[in-house]
């Protein structure tokens, strides 16, 4: 009479559960990387807030930004100009290293901190990081104000080393 069918999958319902979870798996993969990016924009920002209370520590005890500011960082160099400036040199030098190791580095205008001539360096800083995610630069300065500045159309950095 009638056979006794095999209660399993066809082929056909197999590929069909195949192709949606890996349809699941790719929009959780580029969800998992957006966060990823979005987490590195705020571990730059928070270490360059980190600068910024070291700057201030060092202003309350020595009176001046001027022994963590030296005019301006590139990310070559910037780190290395750090090591013997005051009780919070060691310091300040692993924050900058974590900061450059942290950003994504599109041109020498990655991570820039002092100030332009027409501003005192004893007692004024500026800050100014590249957020890869959000594609702008992050500034903070001694003024205690921080905004994120867009990149300039022609792909030059924008300047806010005046104490934004």
């Amino acid at each position: 009479m009638f056979q006794e069918r095999n209660k399993g999958f066809t082929l056909i319902e197999l590929l069909v559960v195949i192709a949606i979870i890996s349809l699941l798996s790719s929009i959780v993969t580029a969800s998992l990387n957006s966060a990823r990016q979005r987490a590195k924009d705020s571990a730059i920002k928070q270490g360059v807030n980190q600068m910024r209370l070291l700057l201030e520590q060092n202003l309350s005890d020595y009176g001046s930004y001027t022994n963590l500011q030296p005019n301006l960082w590139y990310p070559n160099t910037a780190c290395s100009t750090l090591s013997g400036a005051g009780n919070y040199g060691a310091q300040a030098a692993s924050i900058c290293a974590n900061l450059i190791s942290t950003m994504a580095m599109p041109s020498n205008w990655t991570f820039i901190f002092g100030l332009t001539n027409s501003v005192s360096q004893s007692n004024a800083f500026s800050i100014m990081a590249y957020l890869p995610y959000k594609n702008t630069y992050y500034c903070v300065g001694s003024s205690g104000r921080n905004s994120d500045i867009s990149v300039g159309g022609d792909g030059t950095p924008p300047g806010c080393s005046s104490n934004p």
